[in-house]
């Protein structure tokens, strides 16, 4: 007996959803690794704060001097 129209849909879409999350649970399992995308942009988050934080105490240390002076 041939399949009907709406249950080959139906079966391909189920299909298709199921290679779309598997695609998208690889990319997070390589994206939370050690050398990740998305551990890297954490990384890059705190490498911009710490070096704000330099700047600002570089600054204050300045304006410190500056008073002494």
């Amino acid at each position: 007996m041939p399949r009907s129209g709406a249950h080959r849909s139906s079966s391909t879409k189920a299909v298709l959803a199921l290679v779309i999350s598997s695609f998208v649970i690889v990319i997070l399992m390589f994206g939370m690794g050690r050398y990740g995308w998305i551990t890297m942009l954490r990384v890059d988050r705190q490498q911009k704060r710490i070096k704000k934080e330099m700047l600002a105490n570089l600054a204050h240390s300045e304006i410190l001097c500056r008073e002494i002076r």
